[in-house]
């Protein structure tokens, strides 16, 4: 059985950006990382940030622009982190 997945130019807004987060931070309290860890202060650090922007969605582009400058650099961070079975099946279809 196959799954067809369905993309669309749409962006995600800064609520969903928020949401996605606040679920990251959530899922590492669940998982007990510890709450003054590096990887807890980076994302909390991330969301309060959100909130201060004058302007969220432009804070959101500006912000994936100095993550992923390039198509390559996207490749290569999101290949770290992605099992090659995984990379084949959905990551390829978002590029």
């Amino acid at each position: 059985m196959s799954t067809q997945i369905q993309l669309t130019d749409t962006k995600p807004t800064y609520q969903e950006i928020e949401q996605a987060l606040i679920n990251v931070v959530k899922a590492g309290i669940y998982y007990r990382r510890p709450k003054d860890g590096k990887f807890m202060q980076s994302y909390k650090e991330r969301v309060k940030k959100l909130h201060q922007a004058e302007d969220p969605d432009e804070f959101i582009l500006e912000n994936a622009k100095r993550l992923f400058p390039t198509k390559d650099k996207y490749q290569n961070l999101f290949g770290l982190f992605c099992p090659e079975y995984v990379w084949n099946i959905l990551c390829l279809e978002f590029v």
